[in-house]
């Protein structure tokens, strides 16, 4: 002590307040950081109801197409491939949903038989049968990078009587009525929500969806990744939603 009092007025001051400053900027630092820490976990918590919430909107949808198509694979008319029979099914069907811009069916080679659709160019000739052929339930062919309208195609086996896959039925699904689901959810400023199939392709997204709907989402495995049309197996539906590039 006594050599603190010995040192000059101006250097006795300096060290006073540095000594009083050092514990003040450590409770300031400490106070920032756990306001940040408490902030982040508050964003964490947003984004994982947001992405349920949405999850819940994709999947209800999805699911009332999914149940459709099942159905309209298992009428008398598509299991036999009567096309001019599938059509009229085909038109009933299609004329009070929007949301479905194509229904066609396809025989065991992959030739178009009959088909009926909204009106959108291009799509007749999209090659996705060989996906639905090869899946033993439903395949999901991804979106086309560029394509306009977005879609994606389930397509399902059709069996006959004795259970041989002797076609394909293709359900077009608009994903303008699938991004329509942002519209009902408050998204934080700047955020931005993107949902995936499992091999990271992208399927919506809240900005920019013309840009990179169909492009393979930041950190997708790429080695493998199935291309534009290839079907994703299994039989839980392929929606993502998470921090971007794995949807956020």
């Amino acid at each position: 002590m006594g050599r603190f009092s010995a040192l000059p007025l101006r250097r006795q001051l300096f060290l006073a307040i540095f000594a009083l400053l050092v514990p003040l900027f450590a409770a300031v630092v400490w106070s920032g950081w756990l306001s940040l820490h408490e902030r982040s976990n508050e964003l964490e918590s947003q984004a994982a109801t947001m992405a349920q919430t949405i999850a819940a909107f994709v999947e209800r949808d999805l699911g009332e197409l999914d149940t459709l198509g099942r159905g309209l694979a298992n009428v008398p008319a598509v299991r036999t491939l009567n096309a001019g029979a599938a059509r009229d099914v085909f038109m009933r069907a299609i004329s009070s949903r929007s949301a479905i811009l194509r229904l066609e069916l396809a025989s065991r080679g992959g030739e178009q038989l009959a088909a009926s659709d909204s009106g959108e160019p291009g799509l007749e000739s999209i090659e996705w049968a060989a996906s639905a052929l090869a899946s033993s339930d439903r395949a999901l062919i991804p979106p086309v990078a560029g394509h306009r309208p977005n879609y994606v195609i389930l397509g399902y086996p059709v069996r006959d009587e004795s259970h041989r896959t002797i076609g394909a039925l293709g359900l077009f699904v608009n994903l303008q009525s699938l991004q329509d689901a942002f519209d009902s959810v408050q998204l934080a400023a700047g955020s931005v929500v993107t949902v995936t199939s499992l091999d990271g392709r992208i399927l919506l997204r809240s900005i920019d969806p013309e840009r990179f709907v169909g492009s393979l989402a930041p950190g997708a495995p790429r080695k493998g990744a199935m291309g534009p049309h290839r079907a994703v197996g299994g039989r839980h539906w392929p929606h993502r939603a998470g921090l971007e590039g794995s949807g956020r």
